[in-house]
């Protein structure tokens, strides 16, 4: 009996633990349960959430698409910006409203110097009219344009454009700078050459109206005067004409200088058709000594253009030269050049108006060029047809012995970059 009730007893208590267990798994599978139902409702929820508010996802999404891309595109145009400021051809030089330089390009720095940043514009490049260009615009707030010149020498003139920009709170002024020494030059020659070409036909045309006005007047009926003056109008007339002639061959070898002539040059027929034209044409006292070439010789040019070099040195050599000994024609092979050398045995020119000879207008003897018939522009006609082939002009003279003209040539088509035209 005692062991039965000990059975029981026992199986009594397998009995409630298995039951407590199985209400624990209850208990468990109630709670996961409960989980999966809560984890069903969120991923339910975040469901209709992304559904509503996915546009505006996608939106800020592409906001900050674009947002990248700008930043790109900004750094992209501050890099040209960059490249494009320092490798302008032109003085580039930024200025706060103090006038103190806070950047410049490279042709900047070769203007000012390299460490001009942060000093003053003003005491830097020593300009007039640049304080009443950069007080004018800061001023306007716009844009100005201006004409400056360097205090210093050798001279500059400069063509500015200032324009006015803000960096922040700063007020900054952009200024450009065009170097005009060239062009000024330029136009004081035009000038030059104006006044003194309207001079040279003044003098013929005055003489001309006199000569008129005379034998309108009391050389009506006189024959001898009428004679006189008729001549007097014909030598002026011709002398107009020369000059006309000259300044337009001058105005067209100028305008053709810095293209390379075409065609060939013969040397030997050069020479013989100077040996048959100069004595047509100076049928004076003058003898005319030809060395013709030993060598048959073609070397690129404007044939033309060469022989109207020659004739015009001679006719310089013939008008100023020596009446009692004969003016040489030589040529000669001198390395890779051809020369051609007048050569008269007159009173010569003085040093310093050798560089000078060149020059339009220029006469060393004015009256006496005058008389002798003389533009003034045959040996600036030279110079310029010279220059076209890439030739050189030697002249070298002696008072008292008489000059000699040297006019050398490449035997073969060369650089203009490699050529000089010089006197000496």
């Amino acid at each position: 009996m005692f062991i039965h009730k000990e059975i029981i007893f026992v199986i009594a208590f397998a009995f409630l633990l298995s039951a407590l267990i199985l209400l624990l798994f209850i208990l468990d599978f109630i709670k996961f349960k409960k989980n999966i139902s809560r984890q069903k409702k969120n991923l339910v929820n975040s469901y209709f959430f992304f559904h509503q508010y996915a546009p505006i996802l996608y939106s800020l999404n592409q906001i900050n698409s674009e947002i990248k891309k700008e930043i790109v595109k900004k750094e992209i145009s501050v890099k040209f910006f960059q490249n494009f400021f320092f490798n302008f051809p032109d003085p580039l030089i930024i200025v706060d409203s103090n006038f103190n330089i806070v950047e410049l390009n490279k042709q900047g720095q070769t203007l000012i110097e390299e460490n001009a940043v942060g000093r003053n514009i003003i005491l830097a490049m020593r300009m007039s009219g640049l304080e009443e260009l950069l007080k004018k615009l800061l001023k306007s707030k716009k844009f100005e344009i201006g004409q400056l010149k360097t205090l210093d020498s050798p001279e500059q003139f400069f063509h500015a454009w200032a324009s006015f920009f803000k960096r922040g709170n700063n007020n900054l002024v952009l200024l450009r700078l065009y170097d005009a020494t060239n062009e000024k030059k330029f136009q004081s020659l035009q000038r030059d050459f104006l006044a003194n070409a309207s001079h040279e036909l003044r003098t013929p045309i005055a003489a001309i109206l006199g000569c008129c006005e005379t034998l309108l007047g009391v050389g009506k009926s006189d024959e001898k005067i009428k004679d006189k003056f008729m001549r007097v109008i014909k030598k002026e007339s011709s002398r107009m004409k020369s000059l006309v002639e000259d300044l337009l061959l001058l105005l067209n070898i100028e305008r053709a200088e810095h293209s390379y002539p075409s065609g060939n040059i013969s040397i030997n027929e050069l020479f013989e058709d100077l040996m048959q034209l100069a004595p047509k044409i100076y049928s004076i006292k003058h003898k005319l000594k030809f060395f013709e070439p030993s060598l048959k010789i073609d070397i690129p040019g404007d044939y033309n253009e060469i022989k109207q070099v020659m004739l015009n040195i001679i006719d310089n050599a013939v008008k100023y030269g020596s009446s009692r000994r004969e003016i040489e024609i030589r040529c000669r092979k001198k390395d890779s050049l051809i020369e051609l050398v007048v050569i008269d045995f007159g009173k010569g020119i003085e040093n310093n108006s050798i560089p000078l000879l060149t020059n339009r207008f220029f006469r060393v003897d004015e009256s006496r060029s005058r008389e002798l018939g003389s533009t003034g522009l045959g040996l600036s006609i030279v110079k310029h047809i010279i220059s076209r082939h890439n030739g050189n002009l030697e002249i070298k003279s002696q008072p008292g012995a008489g000059s000699t003209f040297k006019v050398s040539l490449p035997l073969k088509k060369i650089n203009v970059e490699d050529s000089k035209t010089y006197v000496n």
